[in-house]
């Protein structure tokens, strides 16, 4: 889409922003992984990764695995919350989604990118080009 807009000239409607820069080089470069980072839904796990390495690294491609934590709505975790006992706190993969997605569009909105959300298998992948 953003190549054709390009090749046709079309008026970019909203001149408040950078928006739609498109960069063929940089889609190439996103086959070619530079950083691999895998995490849960444990929660605080994605705000982590936000502030430490997507907003903060330059000029990499970064690939990101979002999966499950092996206790999220386990029977453990379910036990110990119905006896009162602590339980690891968890964000759901629709929250850790649009919180993902609010992030690329506030901050890394030009930059070349693939995001993926698997809601039967619960994952999210995100290769980016920092």
């Amino acid at each position: 889409y953003l190549d054709l807009v390009s090749t046709t000239k079309r008026v970019t409607a909203n001149t408040a922003f950078n928006w739609g820069i498109y960069n063929k080089e940089d889609c190439k470069k996103l086959k070619v992984i530079d950083e691999s980072y895998s995490i849960t839904n444990k929660k605080g796990a994605l705000s982590a990764f936000i502030n430490g390495v997507l907003l903060v690294r330059k000029n990499v491609v970064i690939k990101l695995e979002v999966n499950t934590h092996l206790d999220y709505k386990s029977t453990k975790q379910k036990v110990k919350a119905l006896l009162g006992k602590k339980t690891l706190p968890f964000n759901s993969m629709q929250t850790i989604n649009d919180n993902l997605l609010e992030c690329i569009i506030r901050s890394l909105r030009n930059q070349a990118y693939q995001f993926q959300f698997n809601r039967r298998a619960n994952k999210i992948s995100l290769t980016i080009k920092l």
